[in-house]
């Protein structure tokens, strides 16, 4: 997998997300998923599989494959048990591949076989969308110096340690969508080059750290 370079916005992503599985390059704004849930029609029946999914933002992007299944468990898709157990693995494997010098991205079978109904990725990237459309306002290219080889070796370190921490979070609500959105705010950063962001991030993920420790081990 290679670094990624500084690329479009994250609402492009999202829109590639929504033409995946759709017949005729249609999106989810186009009605379609609707309807292939009501007549079982449209492609796999009116389900996306995980590989189609990851195919939609090419195998080769480390921090495009990184953004794409955090902002799953950002999304309403959270709600679905087994889904941050399944991001939280695909995480991994990402991290570990690109630390690892992969050219591409593999994932086993079964993983790349689990589907979701169309009609709700949609949703899901609906719910997105005002997020997507707040941070293309905001993120751009900003101290590009710090994005070295060695950057991207941390933020896959950093990712692969949080993402672990996401399958035992699945018991209680949002805890799981908080750790993925610093990853997404980490990937993104590194997708867009904004080291401003990086830095943000990074902030977060200390605070995060040290309000779960000062809950967990009480002072006194």
């Amino acid at each position: 997998m290679v670094d990624s370079a500084p690329t479009g916005r994250l609402q492009a992503i999202l829109d590639e997300l929504g033409r995946v599985g759709a017949p005729a390059g249609r999106g989810c704004e186009d009605g379609e998923p609707a309807a292939a849930d009501r007549d079982g029609g449209g492609a796999s029946g009116g389900k996306v599989s995980v590989a189609q999914i990851m195919e939609s933002v090419g195998r080769s992007s480390f921090a495009a494959l990184l953004l794409v299944p955090s902002l799953v468990v950002v999304s309403p898709l959270s709600g679905i048990p087994g889904v941050p157990t399944v991001a939280a693995a695909i995480i991994i494997l990402i991290c570990l591949q690109y630390l690892s010098g992969a050219r591409s991205l593999w994932l086993p079978g079964r993983i790349q076989r689990i589907t979701v109904r169309r009609s709700l990725l949609c949703r899901a990237l609906a719910g997105l969308r005002p997020l997507a459309r707040a941070a293309d306002r905001v993120v751009r290219p900003r101290m590009t110096f710090l994005f070295t080889r060695t950057t991207f070796t941390l933020i896959a370190i950093v990712s692969c340690c949080l993402a672990a921490l996401m399958p035992p979070m699945e018991v209680l609500p949002l805890t799981s969508s908080i750790t993925a959105f610093l990853i997404a705010v980490l990937a993104l950063a590194a997708l867009a080059r904004d080291g401003t962001l990086a830095i943000l991030a990074i902030g977060l993920i200390f605070a995060a750290l040290a309000l779960g420790g000062s809950l967990l081990w009480p002072i006194g």
